[in-house]
C-alpha cells in the first residue's frame, strides 16, 4: 500500500485490516458487538481461578457498560473505547508503516511506469529509422563515393 492509498482510509475496519496485514499491534485486542462475550468470558475465567469471589465478580460485571462502539482491552476487565480516537489510531499505524518500511514507494511505480514509455519509444523510433532503407552489405561497409 502505497502513502496515498494509506491516507484513503475512512473506517475502523480498512485500518485494523492493514494494521494486521502488515504485523501492527495497535489492534491485538480490539473489539466491538458480539466479539466482547468471548473478552468478557476469559477474564471471568481469569478472575473465578484467582479469586474465587462471586461478589466481586458480579461488582466487575456490573461495571461493565459496552455501548456500540470499538473497545481495546487494557487489563482484566479494563475496557476503554476507542470508537472517538480514529486518527490518532491512524496516525500510530502510519508511524508503525513508516518505521518498519511498510508503504510501497510511489516515486517508484512513477518512475518504472516512465521508464517503460520511454523503453517502447526508443524501440518504436530504432525501428523505424534504422531500416527505412534497403542497402547491401558493400554499401554499408564502403564509403558511398567508391561504390559508385
Amino acid at each position: 500500500m502505497t502513502r496515498t492509498e494509506f491516507s484513503e482510509i475512512q473506517d475502523w475496519q480498512e485500518l485494523m485490516d492493514f494494521s494486521d496485514e502488515i504485523g501492527c499491534d495497535a489492534f491485538v485486542d480490539a473489539f466491538w458487538g458480539d466479539d466482547a462475550d468471548s473478552f468478557v468470558s476469559d477474564d471471568i475465567d481469569d478472575y473465578m481461578r484467582f479469586n474465587g469471589d462471586w461478589e466481586g465478580l458480579r461488582n466487575e460485571l456490573d461495571d461493565l457498560d459496552f455501548s456500540d462502539g470499538i473497545y481495546i482491552k487494557d487489563g482484566r476487565f479494563d475496557y476503554r473505547e476507542i470508537s472517538g480516537d480514529f486518527g490518532e489510531y491512524k496516525d500510530y499505524v502510519f508511524e508503525f508503516c513508516e518505521d518498519h518500511g511498510c508503504f510501497d514507494d510511489e516515486d517508484e511505480d512513477e518512475e518504472e511506469d516512465e521508464t517503460e514509455e520511454e523503453d517502447e519509444e526508443c524501440e518504436d523510433d530504432t525501428d523505424e529509422e534504422a531500416f527505412d532503407d534497403d542497402i547491401t552489405l558493400a554499401e554499408f561497409l564502403m564509403p558511398s563515393e567508391a561504390v559508385a
